[in-house]
């Protein structure tokens, strides 16, 4: 039997704020260093607000370990959010 949670939570504030800058569709790329210290794998679900973001949208992080995700950003017209 299988049972689906959901949880509700309010987002803490950035730590900082990263200003990434490119030319109109050239690409630049950001690294998210992301730690695991569970005895199990996790699994995140990636969602990008803003335009021009993109990079996996599953991510996985084995037990006791540490990946860099790899966030990029290729904007198709000069904008600032």
């Amino acid at each position: 039997m299988w049972y689906t949670v959901e949880i509700r939570t309010n987002r803490p504030q950035p730590k900082s704020i990263i200003e990434l800058k490119t030319h109109v569709r050239k690409v630049i790329a950001f690294d998210i260093d992301l730690n695991n210290p569970l005895e199990e794998g996790v699994y995140f679900d990636v969602i990008y607000q803003g335009s021009g973001l993109y990079g996996k949208e599953v991510f996985e992080i084995g037990p006791n370990q540490t990946r860099t995700y790899e966030l990029m950003f290729s904007p198709l017209k000069v904008f600032t959010e």
